[in-house]
């Protein structure tokens, strides 16, 4: 239950800070679908592979990111649905 406590308040702070989509973290508006098939395991295995190659990360389930019209970068913007 820390762990979840943990996070939640990493992502609080990610939140207030407008952090960047990148190679160490990733925001997703819904859950993985796993019961979909291979197409949502497929994008899991490929967002946990790209935070393996990098030095780790986060994936933010129920946030929702934006562009930055000035950089084009994507920016952690609100919660999702």
């Amino acid at each position: 239950m820390s762990q979840i406590r943990s996070v939640a308040k990493i992502i609080s702070i990610l939140r207030r800070i407008g952090a960047i989509e990148d190679g160490q973290f990733d925001a997703k508006s819904e859950p993985y679908r796993l019961s979909s098939g291979d197409p949502a395991k497929e994008e899991l295995a490929k967002d946990v592979s790209a935070l393996a190659n990098s030095l780790g990360g986060i994936v933010a389930i129920g946030f929702t990111t934006g562009r930055d019209p000035m950089s084009a970068v994507r920016l952690l913007s609100g919660a999702g649905h």
